[in-house]
């Protein structure tokens, strides 16, 4: 099919058949559109079909551009406010916040945590979000102190130098008391803060009320701001 730009096939009583054609766009094929008929199909059919492949390839191709930019949209809201608040932070703790809840906007979470550690990998401080002050206490009595490396979810960010986003908490090992057991999260899109060191902390938001689906648009967030 790719060949010859469509194929034909029948099927064993002779009557029906198929007709798939590549879906063409400037970067390459996209997919393939596949056209079955019970009563006989012609080279004027095939004829549609090329010209119907063509229409769907203009019309993913500018669903993508416009995914694309409003990706770009939110990261880049998302990163200003980070610049331009992150450079008013007077302390650290201050600027971990900051981070926290750019995240959760950026995402639309209900609630953020985040730690930092220190250089032995030792949970230094701790940050919550949208949270009741108690359950953000607790965060820190939880973790502070404690090595940033025996979080599972911090194991998988390690691993990948990026971010991880999970539909459902239930289905992933988690520190007990830590980020996603203290706050509760059902969901979570999870962020490493990278330096030329390694990592010196950690982010997360994500809600509490239902798990949630995270989007490929949500995806593409999550890695340009782990950046």
């Amino acid at each position: 099919m790719l060949a010859n730009g469509i194929a034909e096939a029948s099927c064993s009583d002779g009557r029906s058949w198929l007709i798939a054609a590549p879906v063409r766009g400037s970067s390459g094929v996209l997919g393939v559109l596949v056209a079955v008929s019970g009563n006989g199909l012609g080279e004027e059919h095939a004829e549609v079909v090329q010209a119907i492949s063509s229409q769907f390839a203009q019309a993913i191709e500018r669903a993508t551009r416009a995914e694309e930019q409003r990706v770009n949209d939110r990261s880049t809201a998302a990163i200003r406010r980070l610049l331009e608040e992150g450079s008013a932070a007077s302390s650290v703790r201050e600027a971990g916040t900051i981070q926290a809840q750019v995240a959760a906007d950026a995402f639309y979470c209900e609630r953020a945590g985040m730690y930092a550690v220190d250089r032995n990998g030792v949970i230094s401080f701790t940050v919550g979000v949208g949270a009741p002050p108690e359950i953000c206490d607790a965060l820190a009595v939880a973790l502070v102190g404690k090595r940033a490396s025996d979080s599972p979810a911090w194991q998988r960010t390690a691993q990948s130098l990026g971010p991880a986003l999970v539909n459902d908490s239930k289905l992933l090992p988690v520190r007990p008391g830590g980020l996603v057991e203290t706050l509760g999260f059902k969901s979570y899109v999870a962020l490493p803060l990278l330096s030329a060191e390694g990592h010196i902390g950690y982010v997360m938001c994500g809600d509490v009320t239902v798990p949630r689906t995270w989007s490929r648009d949500d995806e593409a967030l999550a890695r340009q701001l782990a950046l």
